[in-house]
Parts: structure tokens; C-alpha cells; sequence
């Protein structure tokens, strides 16, 4: 075979091969510029109005106070009043976002003036925030501790991560051109820093500064990782940096910026680490509950109440599991001993100490009669729904047939004086009677007959006015009774 067939016979694989490959780049350049255009923001990104709308919100005089103020006590009121609509709305109103993301933005961009006024201003807001709330539920007398209110005393994963991507969807939509509302609006509400103040000014009131102390905690975090999400996105959208005139300035500057952000991003990635760690702890803790005590069977009267399981971490090594039990059925001690070996099976609860209590022991009576007494206070709660439905309805039976049964006791009282001119008082009640068969509620007269009237008299009258009342009533079942 010549030289020219080959290649003939040859050239069209290699046609085929060369035009997939070619395909092959196609397709991927189409996937590459479509999540090109899909997720790329730079190209839509005003960074001079975005500087500018940032550092205006900055300062906190004038009008901003005042907003400040009446969000705050706006909130308080919807945490004391454990109304989520109404802490929702203070949260649409507070200022408090300005000066964080002016701290963010001036540490990405090299801006030590705007650094100063943000934190000022941040300063005086956090300062003014938990001044007014301390005054609210110092003076206002409900302070009950509700739920709203509690929640906002422990932080844990999620807000660190509603924080941090919070920050973001906030910045990315103030860069763009044509600021999205929506997304500002719903990144305050969903980054809440609002209630936390409020928590830490409802602590100091009740005299509880471990309340404060969680609160102000769950308010650091908003703030730290808004401010990081904020440095890291203006990082990536490549905002110019501020100039100096002067060289040895602009290094100096530049270095604290650096300084600053990289002292705001350590204890970030410690909370995040601490906080991650305590959800992993708790995450076990239930899963070895669920796997254990919560499966265990009484043979009389005892009860797991979940609701009273505390569980405390410590990163210290003193971590605590706490469950309690009522009732007058202890568990036995091996059976609490199978329960810490096998709480010894999980790395993460190892070195956490299991606490059972129960009622009947010395060194827990106070917390068994607190839990009888929630229980007596919430029994029928735990009543299934078919007895509430039967409770309901025998409440709903009884009610109607003694609405059925009352009487015109004026208009009676007042025919029976003109007929039976002997009477000097009536009177009138409902009897619970049984024969041992059946229970049945019975109305009964009771007379007072005037002094000198003979026992005959008495008795003949007697007999006329039942047979009238019955009649008047149309009740056979009503008895008289001669008051002696």
C-alpha cells in the first residue's frame, strides 16, 4: 500500500479526534463564562459610591441618635413582651451596622481617619444602646425572662455563621450599583445586633451579669465577623487604597491597618474554633442521651425530664452532663454506671462528668420538689389528646346541663312571698347527691318559716309549694328543705 493511502486512510480519525477535543474547550469555555457571568461581581462594583455611602452612615449625632435610641427601647419592649414582630422592627430601624462596616472597609483599604471614627462612634452607640436598655427594665416593672430575651444570652455555631455570611450578602449588595434594600433589610434583621444590647441591659437591671456577659459576647461575634466579612470582600473587589503624601506615613499606616486586622481576625478564628468546639460537644451530648437515658424504662413511677438536661462545656476539661429524674423509682447504680462507660465511648464527652439526679436522693431534694412542682403545674400538658378531647367534653356536659337548670330566682323569690305569706326567707343552691349508682346535681329550696306558724301549716304549704315550683320550673327533680 502506497504512502498517500495511508494517510488517506488515516485522516479521517484523526478529523473526528481533533473536532471532539475542540468540542471538549468549547463546552468548558461556555461552563467557564457562564459562571463567569453568573458569579462575578467586580464588573458591577462602584467602589467610589460604595466608600461614600459607607462613611456617611458612620456618624452618630442628631438624627441617628435618636433612632438609636427609640430602636432600642423598641426592642426591649418586644424581648420583655417575648414578641419576635416587634424586635424584628427595631432591627429594621438601628444604626448600629454603619460604623462596622466603616471599620471593616478602612481596615481593607489603608483609611487610619475613618479606623478612628468608626470606632468612636461604634463606642458611643454600644455605650448609649446598653444605657437606655438598663433604664428600660430597670424602670419598667415586668421583667419577666422570656424567651426572646434567653436566647440571646448563649451564642453558639450558627451565629458566628449568620455573622459572617450576614456581612457578606451586606457588603456585596452596598457595592453594587444600585444598593439592594431587601438584602440590607434582611441582613439586619437576620445579623441581630439590637436584642444582644438589650439582653445586656436587662442583665445589669435584674442583677444577673452573666446574662450581660453572654449577651455582650453573642454581640462581639456579630461584630467581628461582620467587620471580617467586610475586609474580606472590599479586599477582593480591590478597592483602591488610601495614599499618603508621605512615604514613611503611608508605611506606618499601612502596617497598623495590618496589625489591626490581623488583632480582629485572631480572636474571630478563636471564637469560631470555641464555639465550633461547644457544638460538636453538645451534638454528642444528645446523641448519647438519645442512645441511653432516654431510652431507659422505668418499671413504676419514674420519669426523664428532658427539659431539665443541663449540658456545660468547658475547654478546660470540666465539662458537665446533667440529667434529672423524678419520682420515687431510682435508676439503679449499675445501670447509671453502663451509662458513664459508655459516655467514655465518645471522643468528645470523655472527660465531661455525668450528674444523675433524682428524687428520694439528700443532696437533691430541692431540685425533686421543683420538678414535682413543674410537673403538678404542667400535668395536663402531658396528657394525650384523646384525654383532653374526653376532659373537654365532659366539662362541656356538665357545664350545659347546669346552664339548663338555672332558674328566675328574683322572679320566684318574689311569687312566692305573694303566695305564701308565712315565708320569712327563701333560699336556693345546688346539692351534689349520689346512691351509690349515679351522681346527679339536684336544686333545692330552703325556707324559713315565720315564728308561730304550726307544724301543719308547715307542711301543708310545704307540699303546695312543690308541687307549684315544680310545675313553675318544669323540674321534677327539685327538693324543699325547712330551715329549723
Amino acid at each position: 500500500m502506497s504512502e498517500d493511502q495511508k494517510n488517506m486512510e488515516s485522516s479521517p480519525g484523526q478529523d473526528s479526534g481533533d473536532e471532539v477535543k475542540k468540542d471538549f474547550k468549547g463546552l468548558l469555555g461556555s461552563i467557564r463564562k457562564f459562571l463567569s457571568d453568573l458569579l462575578e461581581i467586580r464588573s458591577n462594583t462602584d467602589a467610589v459610591a460604595t466608600k461614600e455611602s459607607i462613611i456617611a452612615d458612620i456618624p452618630f449625632k442628631g438624627h441617628t441618635s435618636w433612632i438609636l435610641v427609640c430602636s432600642i427601647f423598641i426592642a426591649s419592649i418586644g424581648l420583655n413582651a417575648n414578641s419576635t414582630a416587634v424586635v424584628i422592627g427595631a432591627m429594621l430601624i438601628s444604626p448600629l451596622m454603619g460604623p462596622i462596616l466603616g471599620m471593616g472597609m478602612s481596615l481593607a483599604i489603608n483609611d487610619i481617619d475613618t479606623l478612628r471614627r468608626s470606632l468612636k462612634n461604634f463606642a458611643v452607640m454600644v455605650v448609649l444602646s446598653v444605657i437606655t436598655a438598663f433604664l428600660f427594665f430597670y424602670l419598667f416593672p415586668l421583667r419577666d425572662e422570656s424567651s426572646e430575651l434567653l436566647a440571646r444570652t448563649k451564642p453558639d455555631i450558627r451565629d458566628v455563621l449568620i455573622a459572617f455570611f450576614g456581612g457578606l450578602a451586606l457588603v456585596i449588595a452596598r457595592a453594587k450599583k444600585g444598593t439592594i434594600a431587601s438584602v440590607i433589610f434582611g441582613v439586619a434583621i437576620a445579623t441581630a445586633l439590637m436584642p444582644p444590647l438589650c439582653t445586656v441591659g436587662f442583665g445589669l437591671a435584674i442583677g444577673k451579669p452573666w446574662y450581660a456577659a453572654g449577651a455582650m459576647y453573642l454581640f462581639i461575634i456579630n461584630t467581628i465577623f461582620i467587620g471580617l466579612a467586610t475586609f474580606l470582600v472590599i479586599k477582593f473587589l480591590r478597592f483602591p487604597m488610601v495614599r499618603y503624601a508621605n512615604s514613611q506615613r503611608r508605611r506606618l499606616i499601612a502596617r497598623l491597618a495590618s496589625i489591626t486586622g490581623i488583632l480582629v481576625m485572631i480572636p474571630a478564628g478563636f471564637t469560631f474554633y470555641k464555639v465550633f468546639q461547644e457544638s460538636l460537644f453538645k451534638k454528642q451530648a444528645q446523641e448519647f442521651l438519645q442512645e441511653t437515658v432516654e431510652v431507659y424504662q422505668f418499671d413504676g413511677a419514674g420519669r426523664y425530664v428532658d427539659n431539665l438536661t443541663k449540658l456545660e462545656y468547658a475547654d478546660d476539661g470540666t465539662s458537665m452532663i446533667e440529667v434529672v429524674f423524678m419520682g420515687d423509682e431510682l435508676v439503679p447504680d449499675n445501670i447509671i454506671n453502663t451509662w458513664r462507660t459508655q459516655k467514655n465511648e465518645y471522643n468528645r464527652l470523655k472527660d465531661a462528668e455525668l450528674n444523675i439526679i433524682q428524687g428520694g436522693k439528700d443532696d437533691s431534694e430541692e431540685k425533686f420538689n421543683y420538678v414535682s412542682e413543674l410537673y403538678e403545674k404542667n400535668k395536663a400538658e402531658l396528657l394525650n389528646k384523646d384525654e383532653q378531647i374526653r376532659l373537654l367534653e365532659e366539662e362541656l356536659s356538665t357545664l350545659t346541663k347546669n346552664a339548663g337548670k338555672q332558674i328566675p330566682f328574683q322572679a320566684i323569690s318574689a311569687e312566692a312571698k305573694a303566695n305564701y305569706v308565712n315565708i320569712d326567707a327563701l333560699g336556693f343552691s345546688y346539692q351534689v347527691r349520689t346512691d351509690f349508682k349515679k351522681t346527679d346535681t339536684v336544686p333545692v329550696f330552703e325556707i324559713d318559716w315565720k315564728d308561730g306558724v304550726s307544724s301543719s301549716k308547715k307542711a301543708e304549704d310545704s307540699k303546695k309549694m312543690l308541687a307549684w315550683l315544680k310545675l313553675r320550673l318544669q323540674d321534677t327533680t327539685l327538693v324543699i328543705k325547712e330551715i329549723d
